[in-house]
Formats: C-alpha cells, structure tokens, sequence
C-alpha cells in the first residue's frame, strides 16, 4: 500500500502540473509533445484535456488517503489503464511518424512504466485479497 500511496502522489503532482502547463500554454505543449503546429481545434481539445488531467491528478491525490475502498481501488484501476493507453498511443504515434516531439518517447515510455507500476501493486493487492491476507475491502467482494 505504501508504493501505491507513492505512485498516487506523484501521479497526482504530474497531472496536475502536466494539466496545468496544457491548459495555460496549448500550442507549447503540443509542439513539445507532438511536433507538430497547432490550430485553433487542437488548441482547444488540448486544453480539455488539460482540464481532465488535472482532475485525474485531484482524484489521484484524493485516493492516496483512502485506506484501500472502492474509491482507491476505482481510482487506481483508472489510472493504470490511462497510463497504459496513452503510453502505447504515443508509441504509435512516434513508429508510424504522425508525431516526433522532443519529449515524445520519454512520456511514453513513463506512462507505460507507471502503468506497469500500478498494475503490479493491483496484482499484489488482488494476491493478498485470495489469499485472506488483504485489506477490510477483501471480504467485500
């Protein structure tokens, strides 16, 4: 619980911070992230995106204190398949050359270790759980 409560701050700070600099400076972000110019759309679906970063950032924030509920549980499974998706969907972008921004392949490449972080604190939780030595929320399923 310890490294998921980690992995859910830093979660949180990023998107946050990540949601943020999105929602201020769209066509930066979409150049630094893409490569590619920005138009008036793809500043304005950057930016509602930005605007759902940021509040999975608060629910991962939020989470960090719940002692292992539905809530975390929910909030950590949303997590891990965002990470998951998005890290993939940038490496598509990158092999097939719709997208070569300068820090392209570093997200990528973190959001598919956070997803493989989070997935491995699920499995440890969900081992825990079949085994009778998991949290309250075990017997409740």
């Amino acid at each position: 619980m310890r490294n998921q409560n980690r992995l859910l701050i830093g979660s949180a700070l990023v998107e946050i911070g990540g949601g943020l600099l999105i929602i201020l400076f769209p066509s930066f972000m979409l150049q630094l992230l893409f490569g590619v110019p920005s138009n008036s759309l793809a500043v304005m679906v950057a930016q509602v995106a930005g605007i759902a970063l940021f509040t999975l950032g608060i629910a991962c924030w939020s989470a960090r204190d719940d002692a292992g509920g539905p809530a975390r549980l929910g909030t950590v499974r949303a997590i891990t398949v965002y990470n998951g998706s998005v890290g993939l969907l940038l490496i598509l972008f990158g092999l097939t050359g719709r997208a070569f921004g300068i820090v392209l392949w570093l997200f990528a490449i973190l959001h598919v270790v956070e997803a493989v972080l989070f997935a491995f604190t699920l499995a440890r939780r969900e081992g825990k759980s079949q085994d009778g030595s998991g949290d309250a929320m075990a017997g409740t399923r």
